[in-house]
């Protein structure tokens, strides 16, 4: 290059120096070569821009995310906003993500993280717009982790993150560019902590109603529900309705859409008629009063909404009110966001609760662990033995025949001695578990871990927490994750649903878990990561069009079609009571109401009934129909779920989880252990012979009972043969028996697997010889 093109670029260089007095920084805009990034959140939303008030980025129709631990490539960064390249569903896309979620690793050295820019302090002729005075309301977390900055800017210091449903108290607002962050008050370890967090992450907790103005240099249009998608607000004669700047208004209510955006229900009036309608939460201002205009940011333009498809409404359930979620009996709080217990605070609490010792240091454990998670003794004032005793009733618990011969019972109409088998109750597979084993399962002590104790978790809907991105997480790996399908509604017209909102609107419906709908059907009809049970295809010949995703009703049976044919005509045909059918939308021709209908059984006939755990729904001691109304047989199954709820709930461990365990009188000091391993115990014969002669009594394998022969005197042995029922046991005593003359006794020995002996006489009486 020549000096005289050099001096050029070094003169163009200097003059933007001069127009830029605050110097070039890389943190506006910087381009990031080779570079990769790491999910360290929950879940990540993807927007379409650099900020919140941006759409979420959709792929296939389905909003997208990314999981912890995911990777992606980053673009480039602005304003504390990554651009990224990543897969979505086997798609490729872009997006913006938030950087205090990533983690970056650089594969150039010379690719450093830049300084954070100060932000500027709010005032007249600077780019943030705060409230004039102070307020106090309070609110709540949304987030599962939500940082907390010293200033309004996510290039800011992070004070410290706060956890999901923590409660806050917000003091005033401060406008940042398009973003608006709450100044809040928050304590921690019982001091108080004030800074800066984004307020779409905050929900509030709004006064019947409370005084507010519109925030826009323009005039506002507002929306008939909370949703780019809602018509606008109209007068009579049609006229859409604006607000402008600083018009005074109420606010009655605040909602997060789909798209994840913040709306207020506002009520006004114009030309003296009062009217209500939704406005976004960044066109708002609780104080009433806005400050000095903001001058007009640089060029980031507001971005053109992505068209979305105007929603197909969802269908409403028949019955015309929403079941409300039963109060479980053991959580009598009236405050369902847990405190962060000291330890002393909580060895108080397991006390107030009643547990045991023997249960507290595993209690102990998991406090440390996940601080937020709240533990309740279910006193189930039953008496152990008695509890053991009534679970042990043949046909009511099973355990698998695969399992090792000390988990299996050998008691009478359990096991068959003549055969060498274990009799099934379920198909051909299914068998009595042993009473060792039986307690080792029932005792709850064995499973307060991390993964085992889901088996005691409230399965009521908390809508807090639980959402789309939480069941999209448990379907993962499915054929129903991330997908629509297509179905006539009561209208008759076409509608379209992902199985993720299907188990939310489910949730709604019948105040259960979606998270527990999701893993009920995942296990029911699942049954490969693209393959799902005949009971869900709607093809099953002579019940084409009827689809059953709990497989309630599917019971066991030898007719044609077997439990499938069963579950598919309860969703065609339900019961005999009419009201019940139209509360359950039977009959179940399409998915929709085979999932929401389904869920409202599953919440009447258990949850509802206090059976509010998988482990109770197993193990039913409660005091409703107790040792009966059980819907598993498996007593391995309340422990199986639990481990994939913990997995499907690997990435919410910091979130408020409800635990109901239960206690009982009368329990052994310590844990039932695992059953010690055992052998085979069978020491019976199948056959008995003696060559040539025949055994009196007549050889019953049933009976023990000696044997005998008479034998001529010119006889000098005998052949005895034997074969056992165990393949496992051994034998001696048969083959070439010598005799004497008189009575010749005949010992069989059959040693079983595990020692134990058993012994067969035969009397061999030989005739004296005549002289």
């Amino acid at each position: 290059m020549k000096k005289s093109s050099i001096y050029k670029w070094f003169a163009i260089l200097l003059c933007l120096i001069l127009i830029y007095p605050g110097g070039i920084t890389l943190n506006s805009i910087k381009a990031i070569a080779a570079t990769y990034g790491t999910v360290t959140a929950t879940s990540l939303n993807i927007r379409s821009g650099p900020g919140t008030n941006y759409d979420k980025v959709q792929v296939n129709g389905s909003f997208a995310y990314l999981k912890k631990g995911e990777k992606f490539t980053i673009i480039s960064k602005k304003d504390g906003w990554y651009k990224i390249s990543f897969t979505f569903s086997g798609k490729k896309a872009e997006g913006y993500v938030m950087d205090d979620f990533i983690k970056v690793a650089n594969s150039s050295s010379t690719a450093t993280k830049p300084a954070p820019t100060p932000t500027p302090t709010p005032a007249a002729g600077g780019s943030t717009n705060q409230t004039t005075a102070d307020f106090k309301l309070a609110a709540s977390v949304m987030a599962t982790n939500l940082n907390v900055r010293q200033k309004p800017s996510t290039t800011s210091t992070k004070v410290t993150s706060i956890i999901k449903n923590q409660k806050v108290t917000v003091l005033n607002e401060v406008i940042a560019g398009t973003e608006k962050w709450y100044r809040i008050s928050f304590k921690v370890s019982n001091k108080t902590k004030t800074g800066y967090v984004l307020s779409d992450f905050v929900k509030l907790t709004l006064p019947a109603s409370i005084k507010a103005a519109v925030n826009s240099k323009t005039k506002v249009k507002l929306r008939t529900g909370a949703g780019d998608s809602y018509k606008y607000l109209t007068t009579s004669k049609g006229t859409a309705i604006t607000l402008s700047n600083k018009k005074a208004v109420t606010i009655t209510q605040e909602v997060t859409d789909g798209k994840g955006k913040k709306w207020f229900k506002v009520s006004f009036t114009v030309s003296g008629v009062k009217y209500s309608g939704y406005i976004l939460g960044s066109q708002i201002l609780l104080t009433g009063t806005a400050s000095t205009p903001t001058p007009k940011p640089t060029a980031t333009p507001t971005p053109k909404p992505t068209a979305t498809p105007k929603p197909t409404a969802t269908p409403t359930p028949k019955p015309t009110t929403t079941p409300t979620p039963t109060p479980t009996p053991t959580d009598n709080s009236d405050d369902d966001t847990p405190d962060v217990l000291s330890d002393e605070e909580f060895e108080e609490r397991m006390d107030e609760e009643g547990f045991p010792e023997s249960y507290k240091p595993y209690l102990r454990d998991l406090h440390e662990t996940y601080p937020t998670w709240v533990f309740k003794a279910f006193q189930t004032g039953l008496d152990w033995d008695t509890v053991i005793e009534k679970e042990s009733k043949l046909g009511v618990n099973l355990i698998s025949n695969g399992k090792g011969t000390e988990w299996k019972s050998l008691e009478t109409g359990a096991y068959n001695w003549s055969t060498d088998s274990f009799i099934p109750f379920d198909g051909s597979t299914w068998v009595t578990p042993s009473k060792a084993g039986l307690e080792y399962y029932i005792d709850p002590r064995n499973f307060l871990n991390e993964k085992s104790i889901f088996q005691y978790e409230l399965l009521t809907y908390q809508s807090e927490y639980q959402n789309v991105t939480g069941v999209e997480g448990i379907l993962y790996n499915t054929p129903l994750y991330n997908c629509t399908y297509s179905y006539e509604d009561e209208e008759g017209e076409t509608a379209e649903r992902t199985y993720s909102e299907t188990f939310m609107d489910a949730a709604e419906y019948s105040g259960v878990s979606p998270y527990h709908l999701a893993s009920r059907a995942k296990q029911e009809v699942v049954t490969g990561t693209s393959t799902l049970s005949s009971s869900v295809s709607g093809t099953v010949d002579g019940l084409e069009g009827y689809y059953n995703f709990y497989n309630i009703g599917a019971y066991n049976s030898t007719a044609t079609g077997g439990a499938v044919a069963n579950g598919l005509k309860y969703a065609k045909n339900g019961t005999t009571n009419q009201e019940l059918n139209a509360q359950y939308l039977i009959p179940w021709d399409n998915p929709y109401d085979s999932i929401v209908g389904g869920a409202y059984i599953i919440g009447s006939n258990y949850i509802k009934r206090g059976q509010d755990t998988t482990y109770l729904q197993k193990f039913n001691v409660t005091d409703t129909s107790t040792y009966s109304h059980q819907y598993m047989s498996n007593i391995e199954a309340p422990n199986a779920e639990a481990k994939k709820t913990f997995a499907a709930y690997d990435v919410m461990s910091e979130i408020p989880i409800a635990f109901s365990i239960p206690v009982y009188e009368n329990m052994p000091d310590e844990p039932c252990p695992v059953p010690e391993t055992a052998y085979n115990p069978n020491n019976w014969l199948k056959t008995l012979k003696v060559d040539g002669y025949s055994l009196t009594p007549t050889f019953d394998l049933k009976k023990d009972q000696e044997y005998s022969i008479i034998v001529e005197s010119d006889v000098e042995e005998i052949n005895v043969t034997a074969t056992t029922v165990s393949k496992k046991s051994s034998i001696e005593g048969t083959g070439c028996i010598p005799l004497d003359e008189g009575n010749n006794e005949i010992r069989i020995t059959v040693t079983a697997e595990n020692g134990d002996v058993r012994e067969y006489l035969i009397h061999a009486v030989k005739e004296e010889t005549e002289e």
